[in-house]
């Protein structure tokens, strides 16, 4: 037989693959290609329509006007601090997180050499995607590779995560340093001595750093959960506990671990530190009165009782995809599988501990058992402002449960408890993608005309308004401007400053498109006017009401959940000694809707590294005048919404 017929042979070619697997395809190899598969698919998910479907909202539109100036002109223009913690009224000013997220959004926009707004909601893109992978190192330290597997695959299809992933907001990225933190924490407190040891003690710092600049709430989990593990760990509670750990061998083995870890905080958040000495300590003092002023004004039986009923929810909210509303029916079927998977995984962790010699695996089920405990009490305080971002601080920690859950079905009852777990699995991974698909296509229908939207849990402003569409609206209202013509433009205010970013965007590649955001009709003799409003809304009236006489529609059209209207106001005052001034930049706009303005309380890294260097050279302002820092007062529901601690 020739060797061309032996391969076209079907026994021949079996017996070959047999041999083939069993020599290459090792069960490690397997397990790779298997998490290759799993990360490839929430990938998709997170990135499929990631430009079109993407939300570029007040914060994002204000957040990429900062950011466009520092990729564009400079490292300069990187402030020291990050986004504003909103809704929160201060004595002095605003309260704000760390920078590491708009350093991200940077390092974003300076590889790919674009100021675009999809490039700087890349970052979460990528730690969302990211977070599938740290989570399957993550399990590994107590769970076999199927399981973990399975564990992955639940957060690579799960409806909150998949949201949170797809669009610019600081918190988001939270879930992928947080596990960074637990996993660098827990390989160090169990590794030999040695160079790899401090390895893992630099990625417990790096995710620690990361975690606590993002959001506020999250750095309070986070310190929490750290110090109630490690309290467990050494056993704080016994008295020889605390002997040995003021021993002198402790003191003298502990003192180089410290003096690593001072470096790299103080590396990481120098900006704060340095941000704080230029403005005497601000933000610091803003910091402190923000844990007073957050808490809620009500007692603590209103509190417990409203933490009781929403804890679960959004709970349930996280492990199936489903009580999206309160005090739904349908809510109670998902609603007693999520108590069910959470009770019977807190047992099992229990029950594992009691009779478990010390060890990662130990410091793992203690991890997880402290976690959800400190969650839960962190709540209380806040319960009346729970939103499903708070509980990015515990994404994984229901799939983390399953896996409890699945192992100790395998163990305990084998074929049978195995196949019940493969259900289980099914199950939670099917409702999160009925959740998902549900959500795919209202965003479909949002693109086509006024549609419903309920599963959008970004914004309390659901309207289903997207990157697309304000594309659209822009592009409609460039073209249909004339030489030497000036463009006027009505939107409600949360798609001012977008508009204005994508408008302003286009004024690069045409520098005679010239615009302004109009609360009034202006006298100018070359203004053209437009009107961008929600879809079915009838146009004459709203803006009748709005500017105070007739309007005349002279074109229209749909781009979907908005309309975009060529108008005009034929009574309108004209001034043929009109000009047009540009001592106020054209992006401040935002700012004007009440007549209050703001400074700024930020600080950039020339005036910090002019003031260091004591040159007289010209350095940015406190206020950079490229983008809108906000008001005295929320100017919509989403600034509500936003970077709250």
């Amino acid at each position: 037989m020739s060797g061309g017929g032996g391969v076209r042979n079907p026994i021949f070619l079996t017996l070959f693959m047999v041999s083939f697997g069993k020599r290459f395809l090792s069960p490690k190899l397997v397990t790779i290609l298997l998490l290759c598969g799993i990360v490839g698919s929430g990938f998709f998910l997170r990135f499929v329509h990631f430009d079109e479907w993407l939300y570029f909202k007040l914060d994002q539109s204000r957040d990429a006007m900062l950011l466009s100036r520092a990729v564009e002109e400079g490292p300069r223009y990187l402030p020291l601090l990050g986004p504003r913690v909103g809704a929160v009224t201060l004595s002095e000013g605003l309260l704000r997180t760390g920078p590491a997220y708009y350093y991200l959004q940077y390092l974003s926009g300076t590889l790919s050499r674009s100021v675009e707004p999809p490039v700087f909601a890349y970052p979460d893109l990528f730690f969302g995607t990211a977070s599938l992978v740290i989570l399957f190192f993550f399990s590994r330290l107590f769970f076999r590779r199927s399981t973990s597997l399975l564990v992955v695959a639940l957060l690579s299809g799960s409806f909150l995560a998949i949201q949170y992933s797809r669009f610019a907001w600081n918190p988001n990225p939270l879930p992928f340093f947080l596990m960074v933190s637990f996993f660098g924490l827990l390989r160090f407190l169990h590794a030999p001595s040695g160079w790899k040891r401090y390895g893992f003690l630099l990625i417990f710092f790096v995710g620690f750093s990361g975690a606590a600049q993002l959001h506020y709430f999250g750095m309070m989990s986070l310190l929490g959960i750290i110090t109630l593990s490690l309290g467990w760990h050494f056993a704080l509670w016994k008295p020889d506990s605390w002997r040995r750990i003021f021993s002198r061998s402790a003191f003298r083995s502990a003192l180089p671990v410290f003096g690593m870890g001072f470096l790299i905080l103080l590396f990481f958040f120098s900006p704060m530190i340095i941000s704080d000495v230029m403005r005497d300590g601000q933000n610091t003092r803003n910091f402190f009165e923000a844990l007073i002023a957050k808490q809620d004004a009500k007692p603590l039986t209103n509190r417990l009782e409203e933490a009781f009923f929403e804890t679960p929810r959004y709970l349930c909210l996280l492990s199936t995809g489903f009580c999206l509303k309160e005090g739904e029916p349908e809510n109670i079927p998902p609603l007693l599988l999520t108590l069910l998977l959470l009770g019977a995984g807190g047992g099992i962790a229990f029950q594992r501990l009691r009779g478990m010699s010390e060890g990662i695996r130990k410091d793992f089920l203690r991890l997880l058992l402290v976690w959800i405990v400190v969650f839960c009490a962190l709540s209380i305080p806040v319960a009346f402002q729970l939103r499903p971002r708070f509980f990015l601080v515990v994404l994984p920690i229901p799939f983390l449960f399953f896996g409890l859950v699945f192992e100790f079905l395998r163990e305990r009852w084998n074929a049978s408890g195995l196949v019940f777990g493969t259900l289980l699995f099914i199950l939670l991974l099917t409702m999160n993608l009925f959740g998902v698909s549900k959500w795919f296509l209202e965003q479909a229908a949002a693109q086509r005309g006024d549609a419903p939207v309920s599963r959008t849990l970004i914004l309390k402003t659901k309207d289903g308004v997207t990157l697309g569409q304000l594309r659209r609206a822009a592009h409609f209202m460039k073209t249909r401007l004339l030489p030497e013509e000036r463009l006027y433009f009505y939107v409600k205010p949360e798609h001012i400053a977008p508009i204005e970013y994508l408008l302003r965007l286009s004024a690069k590649q045409q520098p005679e498109l010239v615009f302004r955001n109009m609360q009034k009709v202006p006298t100018d003799p070359k203004a053209r006017f437009f009107a961008i409003l929600a879809t079915g809304r009838d146009p004459e009236v709203s803006l009748r009401e709005k500017f105070g006489q007739p309007v005349t529609i002279r074109d229209a059209q749909s781009v979907g959940q908005i309309t975009v209207f060529e108008i005009d106001f034929p009574q309108r005052m004209i001034d043929p000694a009109f000009e047009w001034l540009n001592a106020a930049p054209l992006e401040s706009s935002a700012l004007l809707l009440d007549e209050k303005r703001k400074s700024s309380d930020r600080v950039f890294w020339g005036e910090a590294v002019s003031r260091f260097l004591n040159r007289n050279e010209k350095t940015p302002p406190s206020h950079d005048p490229s983008f809108p820092e906000g008001t005295e007062e929320d100017l919509s529901n989403e600034t509500s919404e936003v970077n709250t601690p």
